[in-house]
């Protein structure tokens, strides 16, 4: 099971659904108005040397436009590092206001899956 189509069973992550009446509609949300001009991208990232290579291509477009990177495999730091010592102390709160100044998140895949889960490259 995963969300990949040629796996045995499909599970998207998300759905889309019709808005039947116009009380539903949520209010309008600024999301540009918490952003600042000068962080473009952010990503965070604890598993550094992946199969996929993905933190080749992050290396490659740091070339191109700002990238900061946080965590293990950065040099940013957001909230406490995850381990034995630190478990139930980890600010997520702290994080997501440090990672919602930004324009873009990237997210990444660190593994590559041909049929689902059985044969998956970490």
């Amino acid at each position: 099971m995963s969300y990949r189509l040629d796996s045995d069973v499909v599970v998207p992550y998300g759905r889309v659904t019709p808005i039947t009446e116009p009380h539903n509609v949520p209010p309008v949300k600024d999301y540009w108005a918490s952003k600042s001009l000068d962080k473009l991208a952010a990503w965070m990232v604890s598993h550094c040397g992946t199969a996929s290579r993905r933190e080749w291509y992050v290396k490659e477009l740091i070339r191109y436009i700002k990238v900061d990177v946080y965590g293990r495999c950065g040099r940013r730091k957001c909230g406490k590092n995850l381990s034995i010592k630190t478990v139930g102390t980890f600010n997520q709160e702290a994080c997501n206001t440090v990672i919602n100044q930004y324009m873009f998140y990237l997210a990444f895949e660190n593994a590559i899956c041909e049929s689902g889960f059985r044969e998956c490259h970490l």
